[in-house]
């Protein structure tokens, strides 16, 4: 028997679930986060009077604005949300391109900043920040241009599965050729972060958290063309059509009085639902988590996966609860309490102004009593018979105790008019600078904790997502410009990793504060440098101290300041005046050394020559000798012959004797 989870099943424990989840996040959650935003917005809270002050304090908006900005420094002030450890010393390159890469692609192409920045405030204002984590393919479409082409090649673009023809004429100029138009469509893949409305999103409940939660959704009101766009059969969509566009208070709240209707078509809207569900699979014999895809009661699709793409983030966590505190629960009490200090001493200065009167009947002109011009006269029949009611002065009691309601905002929320910009009373000779530090290093603490939780519980695990994303989903080498220059990266040969650090600048300390440090340690360098440990500082320690000067200046790109070592080579060092003299005199001796050796060599040589000259001459000598001794030798010859033969004898040169006779 065949016990695997059906589609049937699956819609039936998301319909189940949601129903569950749906009277929970409409329940007093969504009472509490509508109540936060009419607060946020300072809308009237209801009980006003006509004819009264009915001024509304902005507490919540100033308290939540004055966290953001310190936030989106922490975060958003460099080009570097996050830093990933090397495993190994061989993994420290491959480290480096992971951060300098996931970060460049949160930043270009997931617009990081609005993410991030929706992500904060919806969490300090709503309980709650969520993101969900996911791939997509874009479509980029390429149009080509073919002009007087032949047969054959109009034939191979035809036969080109990944072209589409879009246009063919016969040429103007000759009748045997033809222009070509073609369209070749390009998928790149990319990561979106998407910053989900707490409307929006339904979890079980009493769920600790959103990975250890047995139902996840996500519930949108999407047009049936967008959904068809998305690549979901028309006829699966038809069949579990609703047109009831989802409505809770937090909507609104968010939104007001917009008036929204159902439009026909393509473009009518359908309650489209992206859950995650843990279900026990009988066949396999264990849970598994399985995205589902629904509009309606109809399944669209379903796949297995391995975790929820969906981050939250809680300012002030609770612990064992999904669900934490937000910085507007802190200041809601505070803001509806001096909104109505603020109304009855409003009140009190308009009586003050224009108070009330007692007159005595018929003895008074009640209309120049009701015009209460400046200047106005009031015409009475008795004297006295017109007196002012006494107003009560609320000031001299009610502004020390807003203040008092102000210290208590600042203490709960760490919002502190010092770490805001310091006022006049903390410049004066009174007051210590340890004093006011300390003031704003205890604010600052505050917010520090919660930039730290936000890294900790949020940041991190978005950029996990990131990396496993890129790596498994990535098929081309990607070209990107890192470090001020073209690098290409391939994430699908990253390895997988789970070391990573979240920078989240340093400490608590502001800028002002960082670059004092920085300088402390510039000169402490220095002082190391000139002993016997200067070996100790390497280039890389002194490009990154460079780069963190530089990003403190609030400059993203470092690498358009100063090089990095791993990629310059050093130059050769030039010598000293001492050493170039040294050299002098060195290649002075080796001159002189070289110029006696060629001197030698010749005088060398010249002995020699006179040794091959005399050797010449004794030759010759010996030659003239041997030759003397054979004239001698022949002429005795030849006189012998003569006194033998009786004739004269010419042995040698007998020309020369025939001639002679």
């Amino acid at each position: 028997m065949d016990k695997a989870i059906t589609n049937e099943d699956l819609s039936e424990i998301v319909g189940r679930e949601l129903a569950s989840a749906d009277s929970w996040s409409n329940g007093d959650l969504a009472d509490q986060q509508a109540e936060a935003l009419d607060y946020y917005y300072g809308q009237p809270f209801g009980d006003e009077e006509e004819g009264f002050s009915s001024v509304v304090t902005r507490d919540t908006l100033k308290t939540v604005e004055g966290i953001m900005p310190s936030l989106m420094k922490v975060f958003a002030s460099g080009d570097t949300f996050v830093e990933f450890e090397p495993t190994g010393a061989e993994d420290e390159k491959a480290a480096q391109q992971a951060t300098d890469y996931l970060n460049y692609v949160f930043d270009k192409r997931c617009d990081g900043f609005n993410v991030l920045y929706t992500w904060f405030k919806d969490a300090l204002l709503m309980k709650n920040g969520l993101v969900e984590v996911s791939w997509t393919q874009d479509e980029l479409c390429d149009i080509e241009n073919f002009v007087a082409i032949e047969e054959i090649e109009v034939t191979a673009l035809e036969e080109d599965e990944n072209l589409e023809i879009v246009n063919k004429e016969v040429n103007e100029e000759d009748p045997n050729l033809y222009d070509v138009t073609v369209r070749r469509d390009n998928y790149r893949g990319r990561p979106v972060v998407d910053n989900i409305p707490s409307s929006e999103f339904r979890i079980k409940a009493r769920s600790k958290s959103i990975q250890d939660a047995d139902f996840v959704a996500r519930v949108q009101d999407v047009s049936v063309g967008s959904l068809i766009d998305y690549g979901f059969n028309r006829e699966d969509i038809s069949e579990g059509h609703s047109s009831t566009l989802i409505k809770n208070q937090v909507e609104d709240s968010r939104f007001g009085d917009v008036d929204e209707t159902a439009d026909f078509g393509n473009n009518t809207m359908v309650e489209y639902v992206k859950a995650w569900v843990k279900a026990f699979d009988e066949e396999d014999e264990k849970m598994k988590l399985f995205e589902v895809h629904m509009v309606g009661n109809t399944v669209l699709e379903k796949e297995e996966v391995g975790t929820i793409p969906v981050i939250n983030l809680s300012p002030i966590m609770m612990p064992h609860k999904f669900t934490g505190v937000s910085v507007a629960d802190l200041v809601k009490d505070i803001q509806e309490i001096r909104s109505k200090m603020w109304r009855h001493t409003l009140d009190n200065l308009a009586l003050s102004n224009a108070g009330r009167y007692a007159a005595v009947e018929n003895q008074v002109n009640l209309q120049d009593l009701i015009d209460n011009r400046i200047g106005g006269i009031v015409r009475e029949k008795v004297q006295g018979a017109v007196r002012q009611l006494p107003v009560p002065q609320l000031g001299q009691a009610t502004f020390p105790f807003l203040n008092e309601l102000e210290k208590e905002r600042e203490d709960r929320a760490g919002v502190s008019r010092m770490t805001q910009g310091l006022d006049a009373s903390a410049l004066t000779s009174n007051t210590a600078a340890t004093a006011v530090n300390q003031v704003m290093t205890a604010a600052q603490e505050k917010i520090q904790l919660i930039a730290r939780i936000f890294a900790e519980t949020g940041v991190k695990e978005l950029f996990l997502q990131l990396y496993r994303l890129a790596r498994t989903n990535s098929s081309e080498v990607d070209i990107v410009k890192l470090r001020g220059r073209f690098t290409p990266v391939a994430p699908y040969d990253w390895k997988d990793r789970y070391d990573m650090a979240v920078t989240v600048g340093l400490g608590n300390q502001n800028k002002d504060q960082q670059l004092m440090h920085l300088n402390n340690i510039s000169t402490m360098l220095t002082g190391i440098g000139n002993t016997q440990f200067g070996y100790l500082i390497q280039p890389q320690h002194v490009h990154k101290l460079a780069t963190e000067f530089i990003k403190n200046a609030g400059y993203r790109n470092a690498a358009q300041f100063i090089g990095d070592p791993a990629d310059v080579k050093p130059p050769e060092p030039q010598p000293s005046a001492d050493m170039i003299a040294a050299q002098g005199e060195s290649q002075k001796d080796i001159a002189d050394a070289q110029l006696k050796q060629v001197q030698a060599q010749a005088q060398q040589a010249e002995a020699q020559l006179k040794q091959t000259e005399l050797q010449l001459k004794l030759e010759n000598m010996k030659f003239e000798r041997e030759k003397f001794e054979w004239v001698k030798k022949k002429e005795a010859a030849e006189l012998g012959l003569e006194a033998v033969q009786k004739r004269p004898v010419g042995i040698g040169d007998s020309k020369l004797r025939m001639s002679g006779e």
